[in-house]
């Protein structure tokens, strides 16, 4: 598909952009859990993405995209982590990274990662057809189901050692207390941040960038 056919009939000449390679790590296929990210680098080229898996060279051009979702999650003791997952009509799905092949935040590749995330989206809203479906944050039942759990966190981690502390006028039940604080409150920041909403690609909402 060329670019003129992606940006439709009687429309103006599109945006041009260089070519472009981001080094982050991706991989294929929906799922989450992984022991260590081996693929790295994403190219945008025009109206085409490519990449490599397994040593193969993939391709796709942004009319084969029917989904574009940004997630955010929190790792303990490590940082913010962001996830920009890329559905292609024909089933597969991409997922690029903004931490380390172990899945640890890192300030580099997080700047790396929000540098793709713009070019991508920049490269979209002038070359690609209007059918691509933008999503940012959780799902309902996900968002659902981190407040039930942010809920039950919040009274064990904070409620539990306050009601201690007003008993007890202990500085060490205190300690505890401010200990518990300081891992909830990264999980409502980043809980707030993954509201399920949609948004447009002219507009990338900056919250879901680590």
């Amino acid at each position: 598909m060329t670019e003129a056919a992606i940006a439709g009939p009687g429309s103006q000449p599109a945006r041009t952009f260089p070519d472009r390679t981001h080094a982050l790590f991706l991989r294929e296929g929906a799922g989450r859990f992984f022991w260590k990210l081996d693929d790295e680098g994403i190219s945008l080229s025009g109206h085409v993405v490519r990449w490599s898996h397994d040593g193969m060279a993939r391709e796709r051009s942004f009319g084969d995209i029917a989904l574009i979702h940004l997630q955010i999650g929190h790792v303990h003791k490590s940082g913010d982590v962001g996830t920009c997952r890329i559905a292609f009509r024909d089933g597969l799905v991409l997922t690029i990274y903004s931490n380390n092949a172990r899945g640890y935040a890192d300030e580099e590749r997080a700047q790396a990662y929000a540098a793709f995330v713009r070019d991508l989206h920049a490269r979209l809203a002038e070359l690609a057809p209007q059918t691509i479906d933008y999503r940012a944050g959780n799902s309902e039942n996900r968002h659902l189901f981190g407040i039930v759990m942010l809920v039950i966190a919040g009274l064990f981690f904070v409620g539990l050692p306050l009601v201690l502390f007003l008993l007890l006028r202990s500085w060490e039940v205190f300690g505890i207390l401010g200990a518990g604080i300081a891992f909830v409150w990264p999980v409502l920041r980043v809980l707030q941040r993954s509201a399920p909403r949609t948004y447009s690609p002219r507009h990338v909402p900056d919250d879901l960038l680590p």
